[in-house]
């Protein structure tokens, strides 16, 4: 029965590392578009 529950874990870990990584790639796809549409970039870095 523990063997299972490892299993399980393993598989719920992987996906949530699938989502994050989803996640960030359309983060930075979403912010190379708004630069692209705008001709500068969404976030201004400061001295």
């Amino acid at each position: 029965m523990s063997g299972d529950a490892v299993k399980f874990v393993d598989e719920v870990l992987a996906g949530d590392a699938a989502v994050y990584l989803v996640a960030e790639t359309f983060a930075g796809c979403s912010s190379m578009i708004e630069t692209i549409l705008n001709g500068r970039p969404s976030v201004v870095e400061s001295n």
